[in-house]
């Protein structure tokens, strides 16, 4: 696992203009564009000083498996990974994936609690559905 000696993550807003990070910190935006014809997901991050001069970026292709909330996460270990190789810390990462900010901050510990949500949910419709009555999402 990665550690940085700081972190601080935060939630994009579309609104505002490029918020910099507290003096003498970097921070990471990122990007990603899916081809689902392709089956490819193109990875973005920039990273920039808190006068906002850029430092570093990163563009690459990964396979894209359905999952865009995974593609989210990976562009954000991407930038993680070209933040330690280049020692930028301490660190601000702007991710626009509330439920990515929740793991990443430890708010909530993983997908896992949700999923067996999901399932339950999933269970509760399929047994409905079995006994005439409609469920629509």
């Amino acid at each position: 696992m990665l550690k940085l000696p700081m972190l601080k993550a935060s939630l994009a807003s579309k609104e505002e203009r490029w918020p910099s990070p507290d003096k003498n910190w970097f921070k990471l935006n990122s990007d990603a564009a899916i081809n689902e014809t392709e089956g490819l997901a193109r990875l973005e991050v920039v990273i920039r000083n808190s006068q906002g001069e850029f430092k570093a970026s990163s563009i690459c292709r990964r396979p894209f498996s359905g999952a865009t909330e995974f593609v989210k996460a990976s562009v954000i270990l991407e930038g993680i990974e070209l933040v330690v190789d280049l020692g930028l810390t301490p660190l601000m990462i702007e991710f626009d994936s509330v439920n990515g900010i929740s793991l990443i901050s430890q708010r909530i510990s993983s997908n896992l609690k949700i999923n067996w949500l999901i399932s339950d949910i999933r269970a509760f419709i399929c047994n409905k559905t079995k006994q005439r009555e409609l469920v629509a999402i």
